[in-house]
């Protein structure tokens, strides 16, 4: 087996070895010149979901490279994080088309398989009587259609069919946002706009959209707001969520991970005692012999390829991602084969806030996902 990685020199000739298995990060399929020389015949794509955008030049570096081999697989076990919409892409390198479509009248490619299994629902405005496109939705059994027209290439095999994995506990720590900041939070959610001077902390902070608007309370129900100004600090609102993960630590007696959402909250979090950065050189090593009581992770730069699962058991998240993928992902650094005992996953909330409408919105598409992993499981 050679692993092509270094420099583009380097990667240059360990892609010229001749070997049984080459393996390559998918930043790198550049490198890669497809030809019906190459002496490669089988594609294995893992994590084929990090391929979901057919517009992407990742995705498009794949399917040059897909066309000149015998077979190709994928491997993923998030393949709908955003729903059916999305396998369009991942389907098309397995079969260029063949099953969910690669052109016809209705469009070429993506918009076909748009066009053909979904509609676009029309949003009323709050402020007045227009409507404006919305997210794409699955038509009247669609969802069915499209897993039996893949299931004949697709099979779906949990980890608990497989494996004697140990338990996920999923529990949720709600906290009370101080009077100071729950005003705060009520001006933004209400006018787009909270005056911070008025509490005696920061200046005025905006959002321009309801996009922003999330965003910006998100932040509020961490403990924090970032500024207008690019160079202003953040200001500090409450530390709520902070004190609940020292409850958890002492509660728990043996070492947490720790997913934060936002920067200002890894910095809130450095103050916990024995707390590092997962990015830090040699943590994950010390973290799985347990000599890192708190190991703090962003779902994104630890959500895929890292094993946690011997350094503990606890997982804290203090923010929560909009993504399913990261969620489940992540999660899943811990609650993987080789963990002994069972996994507690604390959600700390800030009471009466989007924290709630977040996990809502995760537990929707987990539904939806998790019904295309059973159709699949033949």
């Amino acid at each position: 087996m050679t692993v092509v990685a270094g420099e583009p020199a380097k990667r240059a000739q360990l892609l010229a070895t001749e070997s049984d298995i080459t393996v390559i990060s998918r930043d790198n399929l550049k490198d890669i010149k497809p030809s019906r020389r190459m002496r490669w015949k089988t594609l294995v794509i893992d994590e084929l979901s990090g391929f979901k955008d057919p517009a992407s030049i990742r995705w498009r570096l794949a399917i040059h490279i897909a066309r000149h081999m015998d077979k190709v697989w994928g491997l993923t076990g998030t393949p709908a994080p955003n729903g059916y919409l999305n396998l369009w892409s991942q389907i098309y390198l397995l079969d260029f088309g063949k099953r969910l479509g690669a052109g016809s009248r209705l469009g070429t490619g993506v918009g076909h398989y748009k066009d053909r299994y979904f509609y676009q629902e029309m949003v009323k405005s709050k402020k007045s009587d227009r409507y404006y496109p919305g997210d794409f939705k699955p038509k009247p059994g669609a969802e069915v259609r499209i897993s039996n027209l893949i299931s004949d290439i697709c099979i779906s095999m949990s980890a608990e069919d497989y494996l004697d994995l140990p338990p996920m506990i999923h529990n949720t720590v709600e906290v009370d946002l101080p009077r100071s900041a729950r005003g705060v939070y009520t001006r933004m959610e209400k006018s787009l706009v909270a005056d911070l001077r008025l509490i005696g902390e920061g200046a005025i902070h905006s959002a321009a959209n309801a996009a922003v608007l999330t965003g910006k309370l998100s932040q509020i129900s961490a403990g924090f707001a970032y500024s207008d100004l690019i160079a202003a600090e953040p200001s500090i609102l409450h530390r709520e969520k902070l004190d609940a993960v020292r409850e958890i630590m002492e509660g728990t007696g043996t070492p947490i991970l720790v997913f934060y959402r936002f920067q200002e909250e890894l910095s809130l979090l450095k103050s916990l005692p024995g707390a590092r950065d997962v990015k830090e050189e040699g943590v994950i090593d010390a973290w799985n012999a347990g000599e890192v009581p708190v190991l703090l992770a962003h779902p994104q730069s630890a959500g895929h390829g890292l094993n946690l699962q011997h350094g503990g058991n606890t997982i804290v998240w203090t923010s929560l991602t909009w993504s399913l993928e990261d969620w489940q992902q992540a999660n899943g650094r811990l609650h993987r084969q080789g963990q002994k005992n069972p996994v507690t996953v604390h959600v700390i909330e800030a009471r009466n806030t989007i924290d709630q409408r977040i996990r809502d919105v995760l537990t929707g598409k987990e539904t939806v996902q998790s019904a295309l992993l059973l159709a699949l499981k033949g």
